[in-house]
């Protein structure tokens, strides 16, 4: 699904914040947190997708 551009900006926004709070505790994202990010904001992956994706690749560890 194509997003329109403003949809697209909104989500990096909000992605950018959540890993400005991880920052803040020490943290970094993850090649893949930053991959499944780029996926949501362009509209490849709903939230409820990358969700999972974080679920499964923490229940792995």
């Amino acid at each position: 699904m194509i997003l329109p551009p403003e949809e697209q900006e909104r989500r990096r926004r909000s992605v950018q914040r959540t890993f400005d709070d991880l920052r803040l505790d020490g943290l970094r994202p993850s090649h893949e947190a930053r991959v499944d990010a780029e996926d949501y904001i362009s509209g490849r992956r709903t939230l409820d997708e990358l969700i999972e994706r974080v679920v499964q690749r923490h229940a792995r560890s």
